[in-house]
């Protein structure tokens, strides 16, 4: 949950710095067009969509590597305790949750 929390202010955050910086474009010699903050207001536009789609490029990856993860835990556990003893020497799998990411 704290990381879906987080990846969903990192987001906020991108879409929210033209609130910061625009104003300051919309200069009364620039009048009725301001294409001076039309243009930067584009822009952060265009960036909040870019870290929108490299956020979601970077949870879909994560929710395979946790499918993998789950995937490889439920053979091990159908394989039987033979093979377990066997692997005891590799590293441990983590807890297996069906915890997955929204995208």
């Amino acid at each position: 949950m704290e990381k879906r929390s987080a990846a969903i202010a990192l987001i906020n955050t991108v879409g929210n710095l033209a609130q910061i910086y625009s104003p300051y474009l919309y200069l009364k010699e620039n009048g009725p067009r301001y294409l001076t903050a039309m243009i930067a207001n584009s822009c952060f536009c265009l960036a909040c969509l870019g870290a929108t789609l490299l956020l979601r490029y970077c949870l879909k990856r994560e929710n395979e590597k946790l499918e993998v993860i789950e995937s490889s835990a439920i053979a091990l556990e159908k394989a039987g305790k033979d093979e377990v003893e066997i692997m005891e020497d590799a590293d441990p799998l983590p807890v297996v949750s069906s915890f997955r990411y929204v995208l």
